[in-house]
């Protein structure tokens, strides 16, 4: 999905979601679900997606 100037700004601060969604890629590829429990073991279910 492309991303509106208005979605994305230089500088702008990642969300919660996104900081912790792109910590549960670093290890490696993973898919919809094992990404939302990667998310909820790291934030000890504070966080949950989906």
């Amino acid at each position: 999905m492309p991303h509106t100037s208005s979605s994305l700004t230089p500088g702008q601060p990642l969300t919660p979601a996104v900081f912790h969604i792109l910590l549960a890629l670093a290890d490696g590829d993973k898919h919809g679900y094992a990404i939302m429990k990667d998310v909820e073991n790291q934030t000890a279910g504070r966080l949950k997606l989906g």
